[in-house]
């Protein structure tokens, strides 16, 4: 169990989208949980798994609706009419259907560390599963449902196909009034792993081969956080700093990776960094976005990245970049 890990921020969309909840209260969840409370509003980049898993808990207890994390891929209206996504993934085209299987769950792992999809062959079933061990929510029902929710319209929306599961995997047995109709199914005991099963004969069935994309092209395309976890740690920092500008100490960062302080500076070191490097990266980022824009003053720009001194915020500034906030500003002006 990493705990620097991270998930794609648009699949928590649908939650959003069904939950019927003011956005204030969403974004105090957001906020408890540990996620940046913009998330409501704008999900993008990559945030911490542990959080997001956290959150997913908090909704459904709000909500008391024992399935309305599975239903609401259903409900919300915009993921409900993607047909070459889910959740914002995009789904693999020009394979065979167990090929398009496969690839389809590497696609998912391309989009979260810390949990692995897979699908495999056994006996006459596919099984399409995700590990459960990733958080110490990993394995309570309201994330276990959001999954099997992506893990199924994932399946559908892949093969162009209605087709059901017929067996349910799970790490303990939950009460019938708990499952979507759907998902009343007999269940395997797993305790490393959940998700749903499909008869073999209906996947081959629903067999097609669509367009020409190479399965290589498919992959690396689809995988931004195989490709890049210094980026997406980047986009996850990025968010805390416009978010919560005055609270993004070492301390709760951390928390929202379920780790210790101690832990996450640990594990940030073993990967060539440092939380003041990836809080310092992500202030100078924006600080040069909102100054080339001309339309904010050096005061505001420091306030909004979390400095109360504007001192402060110049002799970092010309610290990073060479020159100060107002020399920036003047030569961007020239420039337009």
């Amino acid at each position: 169990m990493n705990r620097l890990d991270l998930v794609y921020a648009p699949a928590l969309s649908p939650v959003f989208g069904a939950a019927a909840l003011p956005n204030s209260l969403l974004e105090r969840f957001a906020e408890k949980a540990g996620l940046p409370g913009s998330i409501v509003d704008d999900p993008k980049g990559f945030v911490p798994l542990y959080a997001t898993e956290l959150f997913l808990d908090l909704v459904q207890r709000e909500r008391g609706q024992d399935t309305f994390l599975f239903d609401s891929l259903s409900m919300d209206p915009s993921e409900r009419s993607q047909a070459q996504s889910v959740v914002g993934v995009p789904l693999p085209e020009g394979f065979t259907s167990k090929e398009a299987l496969e690839v389809m769950t590497q696609t998912f792992n391309g989009h979260v560390t810390g949990a692995r999809f897979s699908s495999e062959i056994q006996g006459g079933r596919i099984w399409v599963l995700r590990t459960t061990a990733a958080t110490e929510w990993s394995d309570v029902w309201s994330v276990l449902q959001y999954n099997l929710s992506i893990m199924l319209a994932g399946v559908r929306r892949t093969l162009k196909s209605e087709i059901r599961p017929v067996c349910l995997r799970l790490p303990a047995r939950f009460s019938s009034e708990h499952l979507p109709e759907i998902l009343d199914l007999p269940v395997e005991l797993d305790a490393g792993h959940f998700g749903l099963a499909f008869d073999l004969c209906d996947v081959i069935h629903a067999d097609r081969m669509l367009g020409q994309t190479s399965a290589s092209k498919a992959v690396t395309v689809a995988n931004p956080l195989t490709n890049n976890l210094m980026a997406a740690l980047s986009e996850c920092m990025n968010e805390f700093v416009m978010s919560s500008p005055y609270s993004c100490s070492a301390d709760r960062v951390a928390n929202a990776f379920g780790l210790s302080t101690r832990s996450y500076r640990r594990k940030l070191a073993a990967i060539g960094t440092s939380h003041a490097q990836l809080l310092s990266n992500a202030r100078l980022k924006n600080a040069c976005r909102m100054l080339a824009g001309q339309s904010q003053s050096i005061t505001q720009v420091a306030y909004e990245l979390g400095y109360g001194n504007p001192g402060d915020f110049t002799r970092f500034f010309k610290g990073r970049i060479g020159c100060t906030p107002i020399q920036y500003k003047q030569m961007h002006t020239k420039a337009l």
